[in-house]
């Protein structure tokens, strides 16, 4: 599950700066969430496992995400 969070943060916060160059970026991932336009989709797959990581501290594994790995990508 960390290997999600590792790489969702940065890409939500590059996604952040397309919409507002001038902004800083938030350190909580959840704040990067509420600060565009996320598909609903999109936002419930990147919500859950946030939900997940608050009870298990970020350990333990989780299933393949595959629009939350595509957004990764993009």
């Amino acid at each position: 599950m960390k290997r999600y969070f590792h790489a969702l943060r940065p890409a939500l916060c590059v996604r952040l700066l397309r919409f507002d160059p001038s902004c800083r970026t938030p350190m909580p991932i959840w704040a990067h969430l509420h600060a565009g336009d996320l598909a609903q989709s999109l936002y419930q797959q990147i919500d859950e496992p946030i939900a997940r990581k608050t009870l298990t501290r970020g350990t333990g594994t989780t299933y393949c995400l595959p629009d939350v790995e595509r957004f990764i990508l993009k």
